[in-house]
């Protein structure tokens, strides 16, 4: 048995196309677990309504945040793999078969799937800083100034491949092109996997949760949550791989906003992002942990560097770098820049 789970707060009319996308999977040795972080929308309604087709299992909580919610999920799952889908992600009819299919020798396994962007629901007045780019690479929506479903439920079920390919916006930046070009698939002899492992696709066995905990609830708003379980994961001894054929589509909705193509991250994201990035410094005290927080907020930092630095075998040179971000960290968490 698979169990996917899934958290979800007033996002109804993107979940509905999310369950419609687990209506003809290729594997059907699975339960879907939505859980509902205090949603006053219908999600209650959609949810329902596909009861009696797909193996779901439902559970409301008052709103404590995505931690929470997913925390739930693995605590009422049946399977012995879990597997990591927001609310807002489309799905491949391979998508639980690939992840199964890489887990079956190697119970160390983390299993990061690839991530594409769709535009599913247009909405002219709450996309404003995606409205023009967009408008180029959809010209009947020149003009479009209503809301309007691109994607509908039934053609995700009848005809997956063809309905969604017109409406593909690219790749999810967080899927790090730059590093599956320089470390492969397999990131061989890359210190960072972790940092690619983010819950919108990913899949682990429960017995390796199980061994690490829950996700850490102290997270608050957006980000990093994540990324402290995945790196409890590689600490626990967790192999990470990434599988294009474990593929999901993250709709673009208003939340989730672009701000530049330099810049896919929105103000108050990248506010609650380094926010949290402090209390995972702090957590963990680490060089790695360190380094992976300044290739997020510094020029002069990113991922194939820091990974350069770690590889060096001079001991004292990582030790002072290791006391400057801790003072660093120290410094910018009395300042409360980002509170």
């Amino acid at each position: 048995m698979i169990s996917v789970i899934i958290p979800t707060f007033n996002k109804a009319e993107y979940l509905e196309l999310t369950l419609a996308s687990f209506v003809n999977q290729t594997c059907k040795d699975y339960e879907l677990i939505v859980v509902d972080d205090g949603s006053e929308d219908n999600t209650k309604i959609v949810v329902n309504d596909y009861m009696d087709i797909i193996n779901i299992k439902y559970f409301f909580q008052n709103n404590k945040g995505r931690a929470s919610a997913r925390n739930t999920g693995i605590l009422q799952s049946s399977g012995t793999l879990i597997i990591f889908n927001d609310d807002d992600r489309i799905v491949s009819p391979f998508f639980i078969e690939e992840h199964k299919k890489k887990h079956k020798n190697n119970s160390n396994l983390i299993l990061i799937g690839w991530k594409y962007n769709v535009l599913s629901i247009w909405k002219p007045d709450e996309l404003p800083l995606l409205k023009s780019s967009l408008r180029k690479m959809f010209p009947n929506l020149e003009h479009h100034n209503k809301i309007k479903l691109l994607l509908h439920p039934k053609d995700i079920i009848d005809n997956f491949s063809e309905s969604i390919k017109p409406f593909i916006v690219g790749e999810e930046p967080d899927n790090h092109i730059d590093i599956i070009k320089a470390y492969s698939e397999s990131l061989d002899n890359f210190n960072f996997p972790w940092v690619l492992g983010t819950t919108g696709n990913l899949s682990v066995a429960k017995q390796k949760i199980e061994k690490v905990g829950l996700f850490d609830e102290n997270y608050k708003g957006w980000g990093v949550e994540d990324t402290d379980f995945c790196y409890r994961l590689y600490n626990e001894g967790g192999v990470f791989r990434v599988d294009k054929g474990a593929s999901n589509y993250h709709q673009i909705h208003p939340i989730g906003q672009k701000r530049s193509p330099k810049d896919h991250l929105s103000i108050e994201r990248k506010r609650t992002l380094n926010k949290n990035y402090f209390y995972f410094c702090n957590k963990f005290q680490d060089l790695h942990v360190y380094l992976a927080w300044r290739s997020f907020f510094s020029e002069n930092m990113n991922l194939k560097k820091a990974n350069e630095i770690i590889n060096q075998n001079n001991k004292s040179v990582k030790e002072e770098l290791k006391n400057l971000y801790e003072c660093l960290i120290k410094n910018e968490m009395k300042g409360n820049i980002y509170k």
